[in-house]
């Protein structure tokens, strides 16, 4: 009996270190924070290596380079706050709803859709 229930013990244990410290919609916030201060390095560490390669890739030259992107994401870094709407979770997806409040007193509704990769919630393109 001791033993069933140190290896359930175990199996709590292991699937708590496994959980991803943040959730998406944390995740979805310090990216546009730091892309809205200009720290894109930062926000870039918080993109799924698919994002990453399109970001680093054609979609970044067509748009001018990826600072370009990401100014045309935060509307030239004019976000005040990012309002978390809703934020669904199934099986190593999720989606976050957000509102965007700029600078200007206009706001934008907008998702991302994130995936689980390396134990880390990522945005995906």
């Amino acid at each position: 009996m001791a033993a069933l229930i140190w290896l359930g013990y175990c199996s709590i244990s292991l699937s708590w270190a496994a959980a991803p410290v943040k959730s998406p919609a944390e995740i979805v916030r310090l990216t546009y924070e730091a892309a809205n201060a200009g720290r894109y390095a930062d926000a870039e560490t918080h993109l799924s290596a698919v994002a990453l390669a399109q970001i680093n890739g054609l979609m970044a030259r067509l748009a001018g380079g990826h600072i370009k992107l990401w100014n045309g994401w935060t509307k030239n870094r004019s976000i005040t706050r990012i309002e978390v709407l809703k934020e669904e979770v199934a099986e190593g997806l999720a989606t976050v709803y957000y509102r965007f409040h700029f600078k200007d007193g206009s706001s934008k509704e907008d998702d991302d859709s994130l995936v689980l990769e390396d134990g880390e919630w990522k945005l995906l393109p």
